[in-house]
Order: C-alpha cells, then structure tokens, then sequence
C-alpha cells in the first residue's frame, strides 16, 4: 500500500485518531468531490502505523493504504 503521513489539528479529527488508535488502528479516508461541500463516494482504507501526539493535543500519524471502499452512507457522530 501506499504510505500516507497525516497532520491532525482539527479537534474532531484529534479524538477520531486517538479513539482508532486504541481500537482497530483503520480508518476510512475520502478526497474532497467535485462540490467543495462534499466528498468524494470513493476512498481508501488506512492502516496507523505510528501515532505521536504533540504537546499542543496535534497529532502526526503514519499510515498505509489498505484497499479502496465506496461510502454507503454519511452521518455526523459526536458534533
């Protein structure tokens, strides 16, 4: 899989990474679509394979691609 090395600030995405990282270490990543307000129905599943937290709550997380997936559904959890 192809490497892909990530920089979290965004506090949703800050609590995302923690909570994949004491879990099940994958997640879903989609590209922006077409729209700017949507994304695209495709995306790639990732694989953590390093997670630091920076002393300000950031994160830099490493990971690798798994295998491509098509979003079913959306939603919003913990907003």
């Amino acid at each position: 899989g192809m490497p892909c090395v990530l920089h979290v600030f965004e506090p949703r995405y800050r609590l995302m990474m923690r909570r994949v990282w004491l879990t099940t270490k994958m997640f879903g990543m989609c590209s922006p679509g077409f729209n700017t307000s949507s994304y695209s129905e495709h995306g790639t599943i990732l694989r953590m394979q390093n997670f630091s937290l920076l002393p300000d709550g950031r994160a830099l997380v490493t990971s690798i691609g798994v295998c491509p997936f098509r979003v079913l559904e959306r939603g919003v959890h913990d907003s």
